[in-house]
């Protein structure tokens, strides 16, 4: 029994993988089921070896996924590989460079438009034009609470910070005043916490403002970039 189910598993495993179940892993990547995709392609893959073919399918799936980790080498790979025509290497390296962009990995997005058109790649902003400084935000709401965060355009949320730290500033005087030392140090010890978290907001601030500006400008980029292909 157990040398007819090893006779069996043996002949499945030396089946021959054809362009019929390349088809079904495109049938269902078309479908929008990329795992059970990649999960057919890394079949054919294991009987087949890697290809062209398996990749056009693979590349997209790893994406729709968020599989980076998986997704990187494999473009890698397939950029390599010698039988990779330059019109599917050029097609790849634009569906990268577009990922890397969204990720915002901009070395990797450089790399990929410097071997697209390495002229217009010099353009490639990987710093935002009216970049804030982080630093200087937080340093700005240590002297005056909520003003880092109107350095970073956060308005609301900094007139919201310096009224919290003057209301508890006049309810731990008053209640100084009346004689009550615990709910004073109860009050301060709370504008410590909202002063400090107020710091740290204004750095965070800071930086969004940099990461959205920055994936702006490189939209724009490859609007432009792209029109050119």
């Amino acid at each position: 029994m157990k040398r007819t189910l090893g006779v069996g598993l043996t002949l499945f495993l030396a089946l021959p993988v054809g362009a019929a179940d390349l088809g079904f892993a495109k049938k269902l990547a078309q479908e929008g089921d990329c795992y059970r995709a990649v999960s057919e392609l890394l079949w054919i893959e294991y009987q087949e070896g890697p290809s062209p073919e398996i990749w056009a399918v693979k590349l997209p799936c790893l994406a729709q996924q968020r599989l980076w980790e998986e997704y990187d080498p494999t473009l890698e790979l397939a950029l390599r590989d010698p039988r990779t025509s330059a019109a599917q290497a050029k097609a790849w390296r634009l569906e990268g460079l577009e990922q890397a962009i969204q990720r915002q990995e901009g070395t990797k997005a450089l790399a990929l438009a410097t071997a697209l058109d390495p002229a217009q790649a010099q353009s490639f902003p990987l710093e935002p034009q009216d970049r804030l400084d982080p630093n200087r935000a937080k340093l700005a709401s240590a002297f005056l609470p909520g003003s880092g965060l109107a350095y970073a355009g956060k308005w609301g949320p900094a007139g919201v910070s310096l009224a919290l730290n003057a209301l508890f500033l006049v309810g731990a005087k008053t209640a100084w005043d009346r004689g009550a030392p615990a709910l004073t140090g109860l009050l301060l010890f709370f504008e410590w916490g909202w002063y400090q978290g107020g710091q740290n907001a204004a750095f965070e601030a800071a930086t969004q403002h940099n990461r959205q500006a920055l994936q702006q400008e490189q939209q724009t980029w490859l609007f432009e970039f792209n029109s050119r292909f």
